[in-house]
């Protein structure tokens, strides 16, 4: 099967391999309801099979590299098709489920506090949704931020053909990068075992995920001591970086300037880009289990002329957030 991302100058190729049959999957099939995740496994007869298979296929000669997970199941399937040298890679691991890993449903239903996860419609747990996670485990939204990262190194090398070995997770998600799939085109995805995905990775696609210009953006935090906002607004070739102290009242919510600088635009389109922001959109960091309050935060921003990202968590924070943070008060330090 091969996606093409229209349109722009070719930069590599991925070929993309999800890992042969695993004990983890005869288990699902033949009794249901089973968590695999990180659970780690090794693959059945049937998927050393599958795997030996994919010596020399065209789809995977001539490969510059091959990058593997570190689970058993993956490694297991990379060996089967080449005898070159593998390079491990943790970004390209399957999605953990956290305390779910390597257990039944059954058993997880009959714990309380665990319920929850599973008497709700498909489209609302873990499972279905893009922002769900188990206790202790990650999102689609995680896996998407730590699988981009992957695909902007890699895609800076001097590679014409790559091969990827993962999981079924891992490369749904690097197919929306990709290829900027919806969220429900990617949860969607089919992803067989052992049949190679090829994908062009062009200059378009890694427009995408550049920010190139801002027109606002707005940060609320909001703590046991005091709520601030951060705001930016492009004004010609400057950014107008604003802080706020909200206080509240009966009256409604006030917001007091406390400081206010004018820097070049460069200086927060660089800020935004060292952070990577553009990934955090539909970012929902759900409050930890262990932790009773923590900061609040709410980010809205107007990207590349017409892109909205939005946002959200409770102490549990996107990629670089602290350092997103940071940056902004060096800003209004500097200004």
């Amino acid at each position: 099967m091969t996606y093409l991302y229209p349109g722009g100058e070719f930069i590599m190729e991925f070929v993309f391999i999800r890992h042969g049959e695993s004990e983890a999957n005869v288990l699902a099939k033949n009794n249901g309801g089973f968590c695999c995740g990180r659970w780690d496994c090794d693959l059945t007869e049937k998927g050393k099979e599958q795997a030996k298979r994919l010596r020399g296929c065209a789809d995977i000669k001539d490969a510059d590299a091959v990058f593997c997970s570190p689970l058993k199941r993956a490694r297991q399937t990379a060996a089967g098709f080449t005898d070159n040298d593998v390079i491990i890679d943790d970004r390209i691991t399957e999605r953990t489920l956290g305390d779910f890993d390597g257990k039944w449903n059954y058993d997880l239903i009959r714990i309380n506090e665990y319920k929850k996860y599973f008497n709700k419609d498909l489209k609302d747990t873990f499972r279905g949704s893009f922002t769900a996670r188990t206790p202790n485990g990650e999102s689609y939204v995680d896996v998407v931020n730590r699988v981009t990262s992957f695909i902007k190194e890699i895609s800076g090398k001097n590679y014409k053909k790559v091969v990827v070995v993962s999981h079924v997770i891992a490369i749904r998600c690097m197919l929306k990068v990709i290829a900027n799939l919806s969220e429900e085109e990617t949860i969607s995805l089919k992803i067989k075992q052992c049949e190679p995905i090829v994908m062009h990775l062009t200059e378009d696609a890694m427009e995408e995920k550049k920010i190139r210009s801002l027109t606002t953006l707005l940060l609320h935090t909001s703590g046991m001591r005091e709520t601030n906002e951060f705001e930016i607004i492009m004004r010609d070739d400057k950014a107008e970086v604003c802080l706020y102290t909200v206080k509240y009242s009966q009256d409604g919510d006030v917001r007091i300037p406390e400081k206010i600088v004018i820097c070049d635009m460069d200086t927060v389109i660089k800020l935004c880009g060292d952070c990577d922001i553009i990934s955090w959109d539909g970012f929902d960091g759900q409050l930890p289990d262990d932790v009773l309050d923590g900061i609040d935060f709410t980010l809205k921003a107007t990207v590349n002329g017409f892109r909205t990202i939005f946002a959200k968590g409770s102490e549990n924070f996107p990629p670089h957030f602290i350092q997103f943070l940071n940056g902004l008060y060096e800003i209004l330090r500097n200004g």
